[in-house]
């Protein structure tokens, strides 16, 4: 009896100490090289749940203080695992968003490789990577779908639309076969 309970002892001490390694090497790991991009100026926030409270209650006059604390119009912050990018004036949010778009405007590749790659997936315009299949597919999309465009579409919905109609008086149980 004894030596389960050592065993089961050994092993939570082994866990614990395991868990707090984790922590300080995510901690106190340096940012740049081998590790990955720098990370912006900013608070950091609890390991593995981040700075909760920018979640709680997003303020411009918090995040302009930190920008006079940090010293930068680009700021940081981690909330529950999720890098979030703050700019605090215009002139970096252009130059993100407009002078760089290219290179911030792809989708994240996390959770889509599996509908991209491994199911096909990658022909739909909301899947599809930012490169220039999305850029003339998103035009033929907007060709087709733009509000002077789905007039034509009106005898089509009309005719569909009343053969739903009969078919639902008719038989009005079969509502579900219908609408498939």
């Amino acid at each position: 009896m004894e030596s389960v309970a050592t065993a089961a002892c050994a092993a939570l001490c082994v866990g614990c100490l395991t868990y707090i390694t984790l922590i300080v090497c995510r901690t106190f790991a340096s940012s740049t090289g081998a590790h990955g991009p720098a990370k912006l100026p900013g608070p950091r926030g609890w390991p593995f749940v981040g700075y909760l409270r920018a979640i709680e209650k997003p303020d411009c006059a918090t995040y302009r203080q930190w920008s006079d604390d940090y010293k930068s119009d680009i700021l940081g912050v981690n909330m529950l695992g999720t890098n979030v990018v703050i700019a605090n004036t215009l002139e970096v949010a252009n130059e993100l968003l407009e002078t760089r778009s290219a290179i911030y405007s792809d989708r994240s590749s996390t959770g889509l490789t599996m509908l991209r790659d491994l199911v096909g997936f990658s022909w739909m315009i909301a899947h599809a990577r930012y490169d220039s299949y999305w850029r003339d597919a998103r035009k033929m999309a907007s060709q087709a779908f733009h509000s002077q465009a789905i007039v034509r579409y009106r005898p089509a919905e009309m005719k569909a639309t009343l053969k739903f109609l009969l078919n639902l008086m008719d038989a009005p149980d079969d509502f579900r076969g219908y609408i498939k």
